[in-house]
């Protein structure tokens, strides 16, 4: 995945492990790093290097983005407020997604 096996190491995609895990629906990755922490940033909140996506927005668009909502949301210190390059916070991305209305829902039913 990245050229370490630190998740808040980046490669030059500007992606850590993390982020590939996400990316890649790798829920046992996820749940072995979602309590990485580093200078008081936690993982779960890391954005991106260069497009800067956050891990929910980053959930949303995924494969299976209830379960990794889920994994997010079950850490302390996950950051509600956390906003899309575009300045948008979660709750009007998610709105905005090309995603089913089925799966909106369960996402705000979380």
């Amino acid at each position: 995945v990245c050229s370490s096996d630190l998740p808040f190491d980046y490669d030059n995609t500007g992606y850590n492990s993390f982020h590939y895990a996400i990316m890649k629906n790798n829920m046992y990755a996820l749940n072995l790093m979602k309590k990485n922490e580093q200078r008081g940033q936690k993982i779960i909140n890391e954005k991106s290097k260069i497009s800067e996506l956050i891990p929910m927005i980053m959930a949303i668009d995924g494969e299976n983005p209830v379960a990794i909502t889920n994994i997010l949301f079950s850490e302390d210190g996950f950051d509600y407020d956390g906003r899309s390059p575009d300045g948008e916070n979660v709750l009007h991305y998610l709105l905005r997604a090309d995603i089913n209305i089925k799966t909106k829902k369960a996402l705000l039913d979380e």
